[in-house]
């Protein structure tokens, strides 16, 4: 029994193995350390990205009222901290942009109110706004800085906007007032045609009796009396009319407000609520599945490049050879797992829904990744090596560990479903943020436990066969060099 454990007490008589052996289970640790670390929250410190604005509008006069849209939009990002805005001149501007002190230059023209006032004519002109990146310099800065672009947009619009419906809201103001003015002026006209109307039947009292003395002349003066009579009736009942339109529509207005409150509703009549489904709070956790999934398997092989896998300690059957090196993949494997768990746990202090499950994924595929770089080492020596490297190339674009899927190339789009770390990646998910995802944690667990299985049993295989016909062993050797 005592040679099945003949590689761990070669590691005690080799102190400085031992010691690579442990700083080799503590890279996944500094690997995720260092990418977690970098990468935990970038978008919430926009407010120490540089934006450099030029504000250049000489102003206007928009519907008749004299502003300057430029000095406006300028002051509403004083306001705004989701960038670090600077207001200098374009060759400031332009300076800052290229040497790298700021990521985006927003340049607002001359003649922006002057546009801005043109809404209303025949040929209205639209303000078109400058904007200058260097994505050569910083490609994620460049586009992080596109957001400043649409706040500026967004301010310039609503800037627009309010100024129009504001002024719009006056002029309604200005004719419901003149319609209640009108009402008043109506109302006061009927009562003066009512005395007329009153007044001119006294005449034509007067003129009945005087008529028949009067003869024909008279009888014209009682039928033009007559007429004006109806005229004025006619007249009070066109003004009644009118007055009643003009009395409806003030009253449909009365329900309605046209003051400052109402031109913010307009101006910004939307507000969207955000349900989503599960809840990340800054980019680092969403980042970490995927680099604690390669931070292992690259811990795998920096293991292969220093422990001798394929060196045979002691005189042993090929089982007692492989359970011997064996116990050396468990330890390291496991060892790896659980000093990360402890790092993402009171480390970076990820907030994850099922640390149990969590753990297990570690351990799991921690196992998973050294059963298949151990296997092809084995077989293949530094050839085997090479060939663990290509396969970690291959899941860093087909694991979907940072966009989706169906924005990769189809060649990583259909290696997905072979990628090892595409399952891993999945079930932490699963594990930090409580959902389930097309791929279930269980069938994930399933995927990942049997490739360690399969692997180990392969590597097992091996072992009992060069135990059995030792020149395989050398020519595996020889082919190392």
């Amino acid at each position: 029994m005592l040679n099945m454990f003949d590689d761990i007490k070669n590691l005690w008589t080799h102190k400085f193995l031992l010691v690579s052996l442990i700083a080799i289970m503590l890279i996944p640790l500094i690997y995720s350390s260092v990418f977690v670390g970098s990468l935990w929250d970038p978008y919430g410190k926009t407010d120490q990205l540089k934006i450099s604005v030029v504000n250049n509008d000489n102003g206007g006069e928009v519907n008749g009222k004299k502003t300057n849209i430029g000095n406006d939009v300028e002051d509403n990002l004083k306001d705004n901290d989701k960038f670090k805005w600077e207001f200098v001149n374009q060759e400031t501007a332009d300076k800052h942009l290229e040497e790298g002190n700021s990521f985006a230059v927003i340049s607002i023209p001359s003649d922006t109110t002057k546009h801005a006032g043109s809404m209303l004519d025949k040929n209205p002109k639209k303000i078109d706004f400058n904007v200058k990146t260097n994505p050569g310099y910083s490609y994620t800065g460049s586009q992080i800085a596109s957001k400043a672009v649409t706040a500026v947009e967004d301010n310039l619009s609503s800037s627009v906007r309010e100024k129009y419906i504001s002024e719009s809201f006056k002029g309604m103001n200005k004719l419901t007032d003149g319609y209640k003015d009108t009402s008043k002026a109506l109302g006061q006209m009927s009562d003066a045609e009512s005395q007329l109307i009153d007044g001119n039947k006294q005449v034509e009292s007067g003129l009945e009796q005087l008529a028949p003395m009067a003869g024909a002349e008279g009888q014209q003066l009682l039928q033009g009396s007559m007429q004006v009579s109806q005229g004025l009736n006619d007249l009070q009942q066109n003004n009644d009319k009118l007055k009643q339109n003009i009395d409806k529509a003030i009253k449909q207005s009365e329900d309605q407000n046209f003051n400052e409150k109402n031109v913010k509703a307009i101006n910004s009549p939307v507000v969207s609520n955000e349900d989503d489904l599960t809840e990340v709070d800054n980019y680092g956790q969403s980042f970490a599945p995927y680099i604690l999934s390669l931070s292992l398997y690259v811990g795998a092989v920096a293991f292969s490049a220093v422990y001798p896998i394929d060196k045979r300690i002691g005189e042993s059957t090929g089982f007692k050879w492989w359970l011997s090196k064996f116990t050396i993949f468990m330890m390291q494997a496991i060892g790896s797992a659980l000093v990360l768990t402890i790092l993402c746990l009171y480390g970076f202090e990820i907030e994850i829904a099922n640390p149990g499950y969590f753990t297990l994924t570690l351990l799991l595929w921690s196992i998973a990744a050294y059963m298949i770089v151990t296997f092809l080492t084995v077989v293949l020596g530094n050839i085997g090596k090479f060939l663990a490297i290509i396969l970690l190339i291959l899941q860093l674009g087909s694991s979907e560990g940072t966009f989706p899927i169906q924005l990769s190339g189809k060649i990583f789009q259909d290696l997905h479903p072979f990628s090892p770390m595409s399952y891993v990646i999945k079930a932490l998910r699963e594990n930090i943020f409580n959902f389930t995802s097309d791929v279930s944690y269980g069938q994930s667990m399933l995927i990942i436990g049997l490739i360690a299985i399969v692997f180990a049993a392969l590597t097992l295989l091996v072992y009992v066969v060069r135990s059995k016909y030792p020149h395989l062993r050398r020519l595996a050797n020889e082919n190392d060099y």
